[in-house]
């Protein structure tokens, strides 16, 4: 079975990489340069360049010297408040209603087509968010039933799905069975879906969710907070902090 801190990297964890990379990108696109011409620029090879722009590659200090400096641009480096990233994604998501924030995830039908085809239960960031929490939900986590895999995939091909290759960090036109020996994490349109299979489905709480613009309301199932926090570090780390601006 796979758990939930296999299926994802904790946010903290090479986030400085990750940002690194979305600003080595940003800058060569503001210049107009293609990746070929700032490798040469740099010294470096085209295929770095590459694998560092899709992830693939996390860019040493000296390498993001290098391809900066090619960029007439150079590093400068600065501090924040320990958190103070989860707090601006508090402040962004509290925002918002809860219909509003699961417009994205529950429009396109994805939940309510899997919820009429197979059991399951919401996890993760977005179990959370539903029970009050106002986490940012980058996708759509659920627990279904090792008997549920053959459904699962037969519906995600006919939603013409991609499967995510951890090698290549895209996602591709993959086997969908999700017991087949890959990360079960699927892209359907721009919904992200991510699964974790289990002998029985955990208990569960039920959550209406109101309707928005003509689309109907939702009882969703979802995994219990202290649930989510156990099986969960991402949600561990971004509960604990939302604790403690909350003063407990």
């Amino acid at each position: 079975m796979t758990s939930a801190a296999e299926r994802w990297q904790p946010r903290g964890v090479g986030r400085l990489s990750d940002e690194m990379r979305a600003v080595l990108r940003s800058e060569r696109e503001r210049t107009g340069l293609s990746q070929v011409r700032l490798a040469r620029r740099a010294g470096v090879s085209a295929s770095l360049v590459s694998r560092i722009e899709s992830g693939r590659v996390r860019p040493t200090i000296a390498q993001a010297e290098r391809l900066l400096a090619a960029l007439n641009r150079q590093l400068v480096l600065a501090t924040e408040p320990l958190g103070a990233d989860l707090d601006a994604e508090f402040d962004a998501v509290a925002s918002l209603s809860l219909a509003d924030r699961l417009a994205p995830l529950l429009e396109p039908g994805v939940y309510h087509d899997l919820a009429v085809l197979l059991p399951a239960v919401v996890e993760g960031p977005l179990a959370a968010l539903i029970q009050g929490v106002p986490l940012p939900v980058a996708g759509l986590d659920l627990v279904i039933e090792h008997g549920s895999a053959a459904a699962l995939a037969e519906w995600l091909k006919r939603r013409g799905a991609q499967r995510w290759h951890p090698r290549w960090r895209e996602f591709r036109l993959l086997p969908f069975d999700p017991l087949a020996p890959l990360p079960p994490r699927y892209r359907i349109g721009f919904v992200e879906l991510r699964v974790r299979l289990c002998e029985r489905l955990p208990e569960a709480l039920e959550v209406r969710v109101p309707p928005r613009r003509g689309v109907a309301d939702a009882v969703i199932r979802v995994l219990p907070l202290a649930e989510v926090e156990l099986a969960d570090p991402h949600c561990a780390r971004m509960l604990r902090r939302y604790r403690e601006r909350q003063g407990g």
